[in-house]
């Protein structure tokens, strides 16, 4: 190996995997750096030339360029190996069986429409194994279903979407339960797998009913903000050129549009408060403060045990977003308080 592609391997494992690929926040250990992870990809061609320019990309983002020489040759060369094994994989026209090729192909196509919001282009099938969260308590099971049914059901949300919202919670519970639980046993693949599912449910929602369905804006607004929730969760967004702006935009728009009610300060704080906590721009995030601070002056909450905010609970929301929420909650009722006086 050249002295340059040993530069470039070691900026991957110093640098690209931990702010790139940060796995090691939630996890014990970074799978993308793990000796058996190392085997694998310096022994498999297509995936040393896609570490390679992990690691040229990263030398050139610091450069403020988006391609060089090395990035411009590894990219070629790893598109180059994959159209190659596409070509003789006998499942490449997408055959009616669940193939991994074209489940990594499928995935692909929702990580490319969830940044516009857009429904997917396949159809994502679901493999027999277990979901990670399959492993949670029952009565735990049941707890989350109960508190989530009960809180978009009075939000008039649709019973289709309330399911997959009990499935995002399952699936933030069990993340925090293999972040704080050393005999959890974590199953990286399954993890994937229920995270793309969550997405591409949530992503195809509008085409899974009738033409003449037309989507309530307190669903889409419901959608944008899981979306938005399950990308953070594993921090994708730094990976994407759109980042989160888009749907952030979209969802502070419906949320505009939304007439704020009673039985919906549940759901609204929640969207609310996400949309601030992870808010890059400073005009966004005031946009979301101020709408955050107008549902706060219209309820009773001061802290995050009130029943206001069982959503955001429910959710393990301060557990993924961590202190940013916290920050943001202090100054919204810091600024209520100011006005009671």
């Amino acid at each position: 190996m050249l002295p340059r592609m040993h530069r470039l391997l070691e900026t991957y494992l110093t640098y690209a995997t931990s702010r790139m690929y940060p796995w090691h926040l939630l996890l014990r250990s970074n799978p993308l750096i793990s000796s058996a992870w190392f085997r694998y990809a310096v022994t498999d061609a297509g995936m040393l030339h896609a570490m390679l320019y992990s690691g040229a990309l990263y030398l050139a983002l610091l450069e403020g360029k988006t391609e060089t020489k090395d990035t411009i040759y590894h990219l070629n060369q790893t598109i180059s190996i994959i159209n190659k094994r596409l070509s003789i994989s006998p499942h490449f026209k997408f055959s009616n069986e669940p193939t991994s090729d074209r489940n990594v192909i499928c995935r692909s196509d929702i990580t490319g429409a969830i940044d516009y919001g857009a429904i997917p282009c396949l159809q994502l099938e679901r493999s027999n194994h277990l979901s990670i969260w399959s492993k949670l308590p029952e009565q735990t099971l049941q707890a989350i279903s109960s508190d989530i049914t009960r809180i978009l059901t009075n939000c008039d949300i649709h019973a289709d979407l309330i399911t997959i919202m009990i499935a995002l919670a399952n699936f933030t519970q069990a993340m925090g339960s293999a972040i704080h639980a050393p005999e959890w046993e974590f199953d990286l693949s399954m993890c994937a797998e229920d995270m793309y599912w969550i997405e591409y449910r949530l992503l195809a929602f509008p085409a899974a009913h009738p033409n003449s369905y037309r989507e309530k804006d307190i669903n889409k607004a419901c959608r944008l903000g899981a979306l938005i929730y399950i990308k953070a969760t594993l921090e994708e967004f730094p990976h994407s050129k759109m980042g989160s702006s888009f749907l952030l935009e979209e969802l502070r728009v419906v949320l505009h549009n939304l007439q704020i009610e009673e039985a919906r300060l549940p759901l609204l704080l929640w969207l609310s408060l996400i949309g601030a906590a992870i808010s890059k721009s400073p005009g966004e995030r005031e946009r979301f403060f101020s709408y955050l601070a107008k549902l706060v002056a219209n309820s009773s909450s001061s802290t995050f045990r009130d029943r206001e905010l069982d959503l955001t609970r429910v959710l393990r929301t301060r557990l993924v977003l961590g202190s940013s929420v916290d920050r943001v909650w202090e100054s919204v009722i810091g600024v209520a308080n100011t006005n009671i006086r």
